[in-house]
């Protein structure tokens, strides 16, 4: 009787424990997420290894760049900050963004992160993307993995270089092996053709066909760009053309216009330029600089994609409503045309070109 007590007993107490509900699991909303996102930068800034532990799982994994880290190798580098008394890091995040289903979700955002002096470690600011992938553990939400790849102006710069050494080489997967026409841009030959030569700023110059067609024409010419690749290139074809340029690695944002300098400014294919979106390098500072760095008289030239054709193009009229204050305008069309940039196959987009000259 006993035994069979027993085993009753026994049968009682695992039926309860199978049938005891689970222990309820954390629920979260997008800025519960984009919360716990910051309080896991915030430990790992601020190096301190257990409420950084506290906020991951076992199987986290940091891929920094391409270069994987385990938990043990993160937790090994934040607690060897702590124990040299290394400065806190900060750092500003933005465009974030956090999708959430079942038992998973992906926090995503543009992560500038400020790197005070630490002996011969990066000092200064360093702009980038961060994935963060969260599951749940026990009830409990848990980072399960911290991406990060580069972003700004490094990662712009990185990406244009690539573009134009692929070009050169043919490596480009379009009908000519490379990424543009080569030839200076059409309808800037046009707007210059009865202009008598002055000082030129090509802006996004790549490696240098509108800016070396216009130094053959007489001009003085200026040109910036981001890429070291392009500006590389469109030296040594001045040097074999025997032509001046002065090629300048630099970008729209921050670049001084100066004050009644230009008698040209060009912005073909310049990646939006200038198109004041709020996320755009090339915004409505840029504007400005280029209605104080014109001089009265000077010329605007403007070609680029429609925004029905790629996200950064330029909506109809747009252009005409930037430049509607003390500028005259020439042209302000859309027409379907082979874009110089892109697929070089011949097939035909809808392209703005905008031109107006100051009043």
């Amino acid at each position: 009787m006993r035994s069979t007590l027993a085993i009753l007993s026994v049968a009682v107490l695992v039926s309860c424990r199978s049938t005891r509900p689970p222990a309820p699991r954390e629920t979260l909303d997008e800025a519960g997420i984009e919360k716990m996102a910051h309080v896991l930068f915030n430990a790992y800034d601020h190096a301190d290894p257990d409420r950084f532990a506290e906020s991951v799982g076992p199987a986290f994994v940091l891929i920094d760049d391409g270069h994987a880290d385990d938990l043990g190798a993160v937790l090994g580098e934040i607690r060897a900050r702590r124990d040299r008394h290394a400065p806190n890091r900060s750092r500003t995040t933005k465009n974030e963004r956090v999708w959430v289903g079942g038992d998973s979700a992906v926090f995503f955002g543009e992560s500038i992160e400020h790197f005070p002096p630490d002996g011969p470690k990066i000092v200064g600011d360093i702009d980038g993307y961060v994935t963060l992938v969260w599951t749940h553990d026990g009830g409990k939400w848990k980072a399960i993995s911290w991406q990060w790849i580069q972003g700004g102006l490094a990662a712009d710069r990185a990406e244009w270089n690539a573009t134009y050494a692929d070009s050169l080489a043919g490596r480009a997967p379009t009908g000519t092996g490379r990424w543009y026409n080569a030839e200076p841009n059409a309808f800037l030959v046009e707007m210059v053709r009865a202009r008598k030569p002055g000082f030129a700023l090509d802006v996004a110059m790549g490696q240098g066909r509108n800016a070396l067609y216009l130094a053959s024409k007489g001009w003085s010419v200026t040109g910036i760009d981001i890429s070291d690749e392009a500006l590389r290139e469109a030296r040594l074809a001045a040097s074999e053309g025997g032509l001046r340029i002065d090629a300048e690695n630099a970008e729209a944002a921050t670049w001084n216009f100066g004050n009644a300098q230009w008698d040209l400014v060009t912005f073909v294919y310049a990646a939006g330029c200038p198109r004041p979106s709020q996320d755009s390098a090339c915004g409505a500072a840029i504007i400005e600089k280029l209605r104080k760095g014109l001089k009265q008289g000077g010329l605007v030239v403007v070609e680029g994609p429609h925004s029905d054709t790629r996200p950064w193009g330029f909506d109809t009229g747009e252009l005409s409503s930037l430049f509607k204050a003390d500028f005259s305008i020439l042209h302000d069309d859309v027409v379907d045309d082979v874009s110089d940039w892109g697929n070089q196959t011949g097939i035909k987009q809808k392209l703005v070109r905008f031109a107006a000259t100051k009043n």
